[in-house]
């Protein structure tokens, strides 16, 4: 394992810096992650590169950002910035929020999901759907509170002018840092808007 790991070690950091692609396959537990982390980190902190980490699912990407990446962050002699980036129907919206506490007629469903949504809203720094435990049942009332690009108001959005919006938050953390981390539906979405999600990146 340690042999394979330095093996992926040399092999990503001359990829990044040729560069040139590459494709690794290797079994569950061998460590991958942190093979390719590792050069990634170095070569986007001392170069002032941005790289785009992408995983197949949300789980992985969680698990990236919130246990491997916060790891290396201690161990590392280097310092370096780390952003978590969803598509935008995983954060709260504040105004469709707004609009749905002033709608009159709420079904019983929504008024349960709401309240739970006004709890969780002063500890949540993400406004991130994943912090939340909702059920099958919960999603239909998520989807009239959820960002979308068809109600954003954009620039004009009084939450965004005040930088509460998350989404806006979440965009702007992934501009400062050096490691983006995403999930391969956003990178394609991104791919096929022609850059008009993620940051500006030339490293994946």
């Amino acid at each position: 394992n340690i042999l394979n790991k330095r093996v992926t070690y040399r092999a990503v950091a001359e990829a990044f810096n040729i560069p040139a692609h590459l494709l690794v396959e290797a079994g569950t537990g061998i460590g991958k992650s942190v093979a390719y982390l590792v050069p990634a980190i170095y070569f986007a902190a001392l170069n002032g590169r941005r790289v785009v980490v992408s995983s197949n699912t949300i789980n992985l990407q969680e698990q990236l950002y919130a246990k491997d990446i916060p790891d290396l962050q201690h161990i590392l002699p280097i310092p370096f910035n780390a952003a978590l980036l969803k598509g935008r129907n995983n954060y709260l919206c504040l105004r469709r929020l707004q609009a749905l506490r002033r709608t009159r007629q709420l079904t019983l469903e929504q008024v349960r999901v709401a309240a739970k949504l006004l709890a969780w809203l002063p500890q949540t720094s993400t406004g991130d759907r994943s912090e939340l435990v909702l059920f099958n049942e919960d999603q239909s009332t998520w989807q009239l509170v959820q960002a979308e690009s068809e109600t954003c108001l954009g620039d004009r959005c009084p939450h965004r002018q005040q930088r509460e919006c998350f989404l806006y938050r979440a965009r702007s953390r992934a501009e400062r840092a050096h490691l983006v981390v995403v999930n391969h539906a956003l990178l394609l979405a991104d791919l096929v808007l022609e850059n008009r999600l993620l940051p500006e990146y030339k490293h994946v």
